[in-house]
């Protein structure tokens, strides 16, 4: 109860500048992390790189293999063949899981109104401790870019009026440009979701809902 009552500190910080994406997100109980993360995940990068590298080779020796053989023409049937398999199998799995999404309608429609109450509940609980953001754009078009940020000054000279706000923009008229760094930060206090959540598991629907979505994630 005290977890939840106490709540969570989240920090977020992005950074792009061309090309170049970094993030990090950072969730604290009280002083103590007990979460962090950066993005793009440096390993996973270099283990996808590894694997489409191994699938590359993998791949060139199989192709060296069948255009040394007699019979490229009809490994070319076979290959074509296949991919036209594997594609029905593809659009009838869509298909099917389209179906199996289709009979989460009704249940949705009769707990529509708690999940929106969860909703609230939710974006009630959360407390804007900082945000800091500044955009430097850029467009094809000298006028679209001074139109755009004409809008965002407009937009953000009442919120900028508060502390805890900050939202600043700076044009670019000679190339084309999507840049940003921003710093947010929030709390989040758990105890209200956590209680209506405790009271939607009490109903029969509600948990319906949860066990077939559940379900079909699961079959995903």
């Amino acid at each position: 109860m005290i977890f939840l009552y106490v709540g969570l500190d989240i920090n977020i910080f992005l950074n792009k500048k061309e090309n170049d994406f970094k993030g990090h997100i950072e969730v604290k109980w009280s002083f103590i992390k007990i979460f962090s993360k950066n993005f793009p995940d440096i390993e996973e990068n270099n283990k996808n790189s590894k694997n489409n590298k191994d699938s590359k080779n993998k791949n060139n020796k199989v192709n060296n293999k069948i255009n040394t053989k007699d019979t490229d023409y009809e490994s070319s049937n076979d290959e074509k063949k296949e991919k036209n398999d594997k594609k029905n199998k593809k659009d009838k799995k869509s298909k099917n899981k389209w179906n199996e999404f289709k009979t989460l309608f009704p249940l949705i429609k009769i707990n529509f109104w708690d999940i929106v109450d969860l909703i609230k509940s939710i974006l009630s609980s959360i407390k804007l401790k900082s945000f800091k953001t500044h955009l430097i754009l850029g467009f094809s078009s000298p006028v679209d870019t001074a139109t755009i940020l004409g809008y965002i000054w407009a937009f953000s000279s009442t919120p900028n009026m508060h502390k805890s706000f900050n939202l600043s923009a700076e044009p670019v008229f000679n190339r084309e440009a999507i840049n940003f760094k921003s710093e947010i930060s929030f709390k989040i206090n758990l105890l209200k979701p956590a209680l209506k959540i405790f009271r939607l598991l009490t109903k029969k629907n509600m948990i319906k809902l949860i066990l077939k979505s559940r379900k079909l994630l699961k079959n995903d």
